[in-house]
């Protein structure tokens, strides 16, 4: 046994230590415990199990130690309280091995990791991308649930394709691949190393330095600075594991590892500063991976080659002989480089002579290369300027009356304006009576001066219709008007756009594929498109239905607009507003559906 100690569990007397190998803590009941002959006289506790240690403070009557254990089969923590019979000294003693032996076994486990580690494993994106191909993304559902668990608009679109209608989960995939891969990506990035020293913020109360540390900083440190470890293994045996930080955050090795200049005020610690001469690769370790330096920037063999020793002594920075002047510099920079050191590489390795060649070429002194473009000559710039110049037949043109010009109604409006005696006079008594339109019938010979009038009204309604149609609000064309429709129509519309652009997508790609195998996924696509234009007209008929709900709390201002009939009965502006903005798709649908009659006539027509 490496370190031993007597100690009782469950108020039975035995001595607890830890194996040779430092893989189990053993519980041994004592010759005088009645539980000795029985399977309970003994307990063994994995190293690697252990999650937690939790001790008594040292100004405590009794010295416990807790020890947390993950059990084998069960995803619980068990328990284990041991309280020991002798002194503070040889408890210390027990729980430093203790915390040396976990420390170990984890640092083995990290360093056998990526040797052991499953390929599939999705911890580094290089194992992602080479192991994972399209057709194991497509059939993994757990990734898939990942995915649509963690994006509302994609969820619910795979409930309208998938689980309503005719497309399988597969389908609906494969046009999603690089969603799956992006995801898997994101997952598999874990934080990289930092410098833990310099987040460790030392706190003195009442002329005590108390200092927070984890287990897993602990193993940090002793990975980034091999130094602290060696001392930690010579040291921690002779002092208390409390007594060596307190002494390591107040000590000038700290400062130094830390990257700070040391003062001549600074506080002397007889064992601590007997490493301050240790080099960098002492401080910090090695690197895992060769060090090559190029000749270009090599320092040490620039000095080397100048035997007047004047190349680098001017740059403090440049000398390597003389690094107390700029330890930070020299700590940090190999520091980081070791951190670097950790990361995979995704470059391949090159050529090391290529490298160097170069490296050391002059550049100046070659000839400047030109560079290799493709002239574009374009002719005939004029048919570009002439067609820009062509005047555009309006979309609203079928809006406006026919016949009907806006020069031709200024006119009549100059003219009954210009009219003395009755057009005034109407206009006067008719000043406080609201403006009731007419739709037909027989007109009062008095009111003929306002024909002009109605129509110029009726044309400037039109046109600001027509323009409120084709430019429509900040947000959307539908839910721009509360008068119109509500975000429920909206937000059905734009899932039966998103819906119906999958089933173009998948119809398309099985159409032009020219398999006969595909012939059913063909005809289950064109079902799946005739049901969107249904879908389409129901949700423009259910906007109208919403307009006309919502204009109920406006018949008073509605009373006084002239009111244009639609044959279903359906609000003329909702419903073309909605056909408006649907119309490409509408059209791109009934495009493929045309497509697919014509194609298949000719299989009927080709038929004997």
């Amino acid at each position: 046994m490496s370190a031993q100690a007597p100690a009782s569990y469950k108020k039975k007397d035995g001595a607890i230590s830890l194996a040779l190998d430092g893989k189990s803590v053993i519980w041994q009941a004592g010759s005088s415990s009645p539980s000795n002959s029985s399977s309970s006289g003994q307990i063994v506790i994995p190293v690697d199990a252990i999650t937690n240690l939790q001790a008594t403070p040292p100004t405590s009557s009794k010295v416990m130690l807790k020890v947390f254990a993950q059990h084998p089969t069960k995803n619980t923590n068990d328990q284990y309280v041991f309280t020991f019979s002798c002194s503070h000294d040889e408890a210390s003693h027990l729980k430093a091995a203790l915390t040396a032996a976990i420390q170990a076994l984890k640092l083995a486990s990290v360093g056998d990791g990526p040797a052991s580690a499953d390929k599939d494993a999705p911890g580094k994106p290089a194992d992602v991308y080479k192991h994972w191909t399209d057709s194991e993304l497509r059939n993994d559902m757990a990734l898939q649930q990942m995915v649509l668990s963690s994006s509302p608009s994609l969820q619910k679109a795979f409930h309208e394709v998938v689980v309503e209608g005719n497309m399988t989960a597969s389908q609906f995939w494969s046009t999603r691949v690089h969603l799956l891969r992006a995801h898997l990506v994101e997952q598999s990035q874990t934080r990289g190393s930092y410098n833990v020293l310099a987040t460790i913020k030392p706190k003195t109360e009442d002329a005590v330095v108390r200092v927070s540390l984890s287990r897993d900083q602990i193993h940090t440190i002793f990975e980034q600075h091999p130094i602290v470890r060696q001392i930690y293994d010579e040291v921690v045996p002779k002092l208390r594991e409390d007594e060596f930080w307190r002494r390591f955050f107040l000590s000038r090795l700290y400062k130094k590892l830390k990257g700070e200049k040391l003062a001549a005020t600074d506080a002397h610690d007889d064992i601590l500063d007997q490493y301050l001469k240790a080099g960098n690769f002492a401080l910090t370790g090695k690197p895992r991976r060769g060090m090559r330096i190029p000749h270009v920037i090599d320092v040490e063999g620039n000095e080397d080659d100048h035997s007047q020793k004047q190349g680098n002594r001017p740059d403090l920075t440049m000398r390597p002989n003389k690094t107390e002047n700029v330890p930070i510099i020299r700590t940090l920079n190999h520091l980081s480089s070791k951190l670097v050191d950790t990361v995979t590489p995704v470059d391949l390795a090159k050529d090391t002579e290529s490298q160097d060649i170069v490296g050391i070429r002059l550049l100046d002194l070659y000839p400047n290369v030109k560079e290799q473009n493709i002239l574009l000559r374009a002719r005939d710039h004029k048919q570009f300027f002439d067609a820009q110049l062509q005047p555009k037949e309006s979309t609203t043109s079928g809006l406006y009356p026919i016949g009907v010009h806006a020069a031709d109604l200024v006119k009549e409006l100059y003219k009954c304006t210009a009219r003395k005696g009755g057009s005034e006079r109407h206009l006067e008594s008719n000043r406080n009576r609201p403006y009731e339109p007419e739709f037909g019938g027989d007109t009062n010979p008095d009111e003929e001066g306002f024909r002009p009038l109605r129509a110029a009204s009726s044309h400037i309604s039109s046109i600001l219709n027509a323009r409120r149609a084709e430019m429509p609000s900040k947000s959307n064309i539908i839910s721009g008007d509360s008068r119109y429709s509500g975000q429920q129509s909206w937000d059905r519309l734009l899932l039966t756009h998103a819906t119906s652009t999958e089933f173009l997508r998948h119809f398309w790609d099985a159409f032009f594929s020219g398999d006969a195998k595909r012939t059913a996924e063909i005809r289950h696509m064109a079902d799946s498109l005739t049901r969107s234009l249904e879908r389409i007209d129901n949700i423009a008929k259910s906007a109208e239905e919403e307009a006309s709900k919502l204009g109920k709390a406006q018949q008073d201002v509605d009373r006084r607009r002239p009111k244009r009939g639609h044959g279903g009965g359906t609000n003329d502006l909702t419903y073309l507003l909605v056909k408006r903005f649907i119309l490409p798709q509408e059209m791109a649908i009934k495009a493929a559906l045309a497509r697919y009659r014509k194609a298949l006539e000719g299989v009927e027509d080709a038929l004997p």
